[in-house]
């Protein structure tokens, strides 16, 4: 039914979003998303999809923050969200309760090249963080709660290997 909305009307002025399903019903995302190029916050919750639209980061150039909760089939990232010059203006990204979450991507020089929050919460199948990490410049933290035993040995290895991420202000 949203999508037959989006296909009537035109939401390109919309700056903030909140697509919300139902923990019975979660809802899949709009393929138009990528439609709405005046986005700065775009928040998921209960999405019912195992990977994100690749396409989206091209067109989403104003987003600065984005966040995914409760996108329980969520297995992985499209390496397209770290990749150069995708998502310019993102400072804060969120993974909360994605459960099924096992890869980040590695991540390209220049990319996101305003992130200063990246936080997950409760994304207990995610074992590790790539090391290139330390490429994103203006990162500042990493916050890490509930997500297991391996993340944390993950992270302190990659302080121990990296004294960019030693300078970052990781909370686990």
């Amino acid at each position: 039914m949203l999508e037959r909305r989006w296909k009537t009307c035109r939401l390109t002025v919309l700056t903030k979003l909140i697509i919300s399903g139902i923990i019975a019903r979660p809802m899949e995302l709009p393929h138009k998303i990528s439609a709405l190029t005046n986005l700065k916050i775009l928040g998921l919750d209960y999405m019912d999809v195992k990977t994100l639209p690749a396409e989206m980061v091209y067109s989403l150039k104003q987003l600065q923050e984005f966040s995914l909760y409760k996108g329980e089939k969520l297995e992985r990232i499209p390496k397209s969200f770290t990749s150069c010059d995708v998502f310019p203006a993102l400072i804060l990204f969120y993974f909360t309760f994605c459960r099924s979450l096992v890869e980040f991507p590695e991540v390209d020089e220049h990319a996101l090249p305003n992130l200063r929050l990246l936080h997950f919460n409760g994304c207990n199948s995610l074992g590790t963080l790539p090391l290139s990490l330390k490429l994103l410049t203006s990162l500042r933290e990493i916050l890490i709660l509930n997500c297991g035993e391996i993340m944390e040995d993950s992270c302190r290895v990659n302080c121990e290997k990296s004294s960019i991420w030693r300078s970052l202000n990781i909370n686990l």
